[in-house]
């Protein structure tokens, strides 16, 4: 079977652009308000500046990820498969389908993911703790990249029959 490449979702990174400047706008507006009040409350003034720094450092972020290259997401090729949309999936790398023990769905927190087991975690731990292996694998979805949930779970189910 052919390698199959995914990349992150651009529409999704700009609604969340959207939304940080958003909240920008707010703090601008709210920091102006308590500014120019009769009594100022500098406690508020300076965690709205904070808000807004933070927010605008990660906006800037955003768009220089926006605008650059499309990014890989996740690679499913006939060795296995590499997921890069969570910390724990890029820390792994690249795992390999005999290594499977199986794919299921979990719901974590109203989103669908697929929960994929490892036969042998320790192969993949590197200075992880047991609460990032997510109890010996890790989560795969498809909220980031540029699939649906249902064609992601039909990729990995026929690659993972396929090949383990």
């Amino acid at each position: 079977m052919k390698e199959i490449i995914v990349n992150f979702d651009k529409k999704k990174k700009f609604k969340l652009l959207f939304q940080f400047l958003g909240i920008s706008v707010i703090s601008i507006i709210i920091i102006f308000i308590i500014s120019n009040s009769k009594t100022i409350f500098v406690n508020y003034l300076f965690i709205f500046y904070i808000i807004l720094i933070a927010t605008l450092v990660m906006s800037i972020k955003l768009l220089f990820d926006v605008i650059r290259k499309p990014k890989m997401g996740l690679k499913i090729d006939d060795k296995g498969l590499l997921f890069l949309g969570t910390l724990t999936g890029k820390k792994i790398g690249e795992v390999k389908w005999k290594d499977i023990e199986e794919i299921s769905q979990y719901d974590a927190y109203g989103v669908n993911n697929y929960y994929i087991k490892l036969k042998s975690p320790k192969k993949y731990i590197k200075n992880k703790s047991n609460n990032e292996m997510l109890n010996s694998g890790l989560m795969i979805n498809a909220s980031e990249i540029e699939i649906t949930y249902q064609k992601l779970g039909n990729l990995l189910e026929e690659y993972h029959n396929k090949y383990k």
